[in-house]
């Protein structure tokens, strides 16, 4: 699965996009391979930490 989210530019650059592969980051964290209830289990951050 795939999203497309946009990067502040630098200076040099007027927009830029990378490709953010969810399969790829879950695979980094075992856990995430859990079902919960049938479902797969997220984890959502805020950041605010």
């Amino acid at each position: 699965m795939d999203f497309d989210f946009e990067i502040k530019p630098s200076s040099k650059q007027t927009k830029s996009y990378r490709r953010f592969n969810v399969d790829e980051v879950r695979e980094d964290f075992p856990i995430l391979k859990r079902l919960v209830n049938g479902k797969p289990l997220v984890y959502l951050d805020n950041a605010a930490t």
